[in-house]
């Protein structure tokens, strides 16, 4: 009788384990390292997001962070496939690009999160963390990284 206790234990815990243990190893942000200056990389960030609406939010030595409202139809989806009631208003998507110089270059984490205000009050935000949005988030960062560097590998051949 024990051992089948003990049994059916394991096997209810095992699942909430492994849950436990994947979301923690689960990746929050994407992050790299580029040889350039945080003016150089906060310059080529603002040229790729304000054709596209994005406007600055907050922009220090250490963090850039730009956003740009929703539409009613992207607030419709995303409250949609994030199972969000309440009818949020006022979502805005936020990009945040965290600075922090070192020897080899800049370390660079961008984040990617939907910010929403409650039609009673409040705000709440969801950093988008899901697999294939730290992998778009990790190719922007990589063309960043390919692009600045070769201005700079090009502009040192010049002089």
């Amino acid at each position: 009788m024990k051992a089948v206790s003990l049994f059916l234990a394991l096997a209810l815990a095992t699942p909430m384990i492994t849950a436990a243990k994947e979301k923690k190893e689960k990746p929050q942000d994407a992050r790299t390292t580029i040889a350039a200056s945080p003016e150089a990389i906060k310059a080529y960030f603002l040229r790729l997001f304000v054709p596209y609406g994005y406007s600055i939010d907050s922009d220090t030595t250490a963090q850039l962070q730009v956003s740009r409202p929703m539409t009613w139809t992207e607030t419709m989806r995303w409250e949609t496939d994030n199972w969000i009631t309440g009818n949020p208003s006022q979502c805005r998507r936020s990009h945040t690009l965290l600075f922090l110089p070192g020897a080899n270059g800049t370390d660079v984490t961008m984040r990617w999160e939907t910010i929403c205000q409650q039609p009673r009050g409040g705000v709440f935000r969801v950093v988008n963390s899901q697999k294939k949005e730290i992998e778009h988030l990790s190719k922007d960062l990589g063309t960043a990284k390919e692009s600045l560097e070769s201005q700079k590998s090009g502009q040192e051949a010049t002089q």
